[in-house]
């Protein structure tokens, strides 16, 4: 079964290069009913979208060890559910990237920053 077609997934955690690249191209997936997402040491790069609608009941981002990471994806500010946006061992690219969308998106009522 592919990621994209588990419709009903609440909770997803991609741990340990469970993709790899540096790039994540999202087409026509929708994670419909996501809510948490946890990436965690990847050499992401970028997310690249076709959509801004891809995850439309996230609530919570967590990004670990992602030190490639250049910045939150533009379309995270958009995702008018997300409360929470937490980065841990990331670049000050990425950390200064998410310490904007918490000063500027509304809804985003918690971003912790720790150990970047």
């Amino acid at each position: 079964m592919a990621i994209f077609s588990m419709g009903q997934l609440k909770v997803l955690k991609l741990k340990n290069f469970a993709f790899q690249g540096p790039r994540w191209e999202l087409t026509e997936e929708v994670f419909s009913c996501l809510k948490s997402l946890l990436v965690e040491n990847t050499d992401l790069v970028h997310r690249e979208a076709t959509s801004t609608n891809h995850f439309p009941c996230l609530e919570h981002l967590l990004l670990r060890s992602c030190k490639s990471l250049e910045e939150i994806p533009p379309g995270v500010g958009e995702l008018s559910t997300l409360s929470l946006l937490e980065l841990y061992y990331c670049n000050k690219s990425a950390e200064d990237s998410a310490k904007e969308f918490g000063e500027q998106v509304e809804g985003l009522k918690v971003v912790t920053v720790g150990d970047c």
